[in-house]
């Protein structure tokens, strides 16, 4: 069964970053980072190292902000010149 590319989802919005993250549980599930917003601050209290970051989101996940991402246009191929370029 082939998947609906317009389904709620965050592989299919805009602003999901699929990255390879630490699997959760020993679980292999398709996980990377939502860039919605701007990263949030963490001070060490509820994690071990302090910084600044994205939240980690499953792909299978949704919100109420999804946008469908964008079809990547496919470059266009230019014939390379032949000879050397002149000027009138």
């Amino acid at each position: 069964m082939a998947s609906d590319p317009l389904k709620v989802q965050c592989k299919t919005c805009m602003f999901y970053d699929k990255r390879p993250l630490p699997s959760i549980a020993g679980k292999d599930d398709s996980r990377g980072l939502c860039r919605r917003y701007a990263p949030t601050v963490h001070t060490g209290m509820t994690t071990r190292n302090p910084g600044f970051f994205w939240p980690s989101v499953r792909e299978e996940d949704s919100c109420g902000e999804w946008q469908l991402r964008e079809v990547p246009v496919r470059p266009v191929q230019v014939a390379p010149q032949k000879g050397p370029a002149t000027r009138p």
